[in-house]
């Protein structure tokens, strides 16, 4: 009983850092996902399509903000 009582301890010690880490990680991909959705909003720009011909753009969205998508919100991009 008394090594779960450390093991325990040790843990609640140690979830602060875990949170600091990650706060980290979600800003890198939060900055990611910004610089890729605005280049990929300028590339569409660039082919000057109408509005409802901007689905048929050939503008690609790239893997990283399909990652960065996958990784903020619990989904893929397509």
């Amino acid at each position: 009983m008394k090594r779960i009582k450390i093991f325990l301890s040790i843990m609640f010690v140690a979830l602060p850092f875990q949170v600091e880490a990650n706060k980290h990680i979600e800003n890198y991909f939060t900055k990611l996902y910004q610089n890729e959705k605005s280049e990929f909003l300028e590339c569409v720009n660039e082919e000057n399509l109408d509005l409802k011909e901007q689905i048929k753009t050939k503008c690609k969205i790239s893997t990283l903000a399909k990652d960065a998508a996958y990784f903020l919100f619990g989904t893929s991009l397509s």
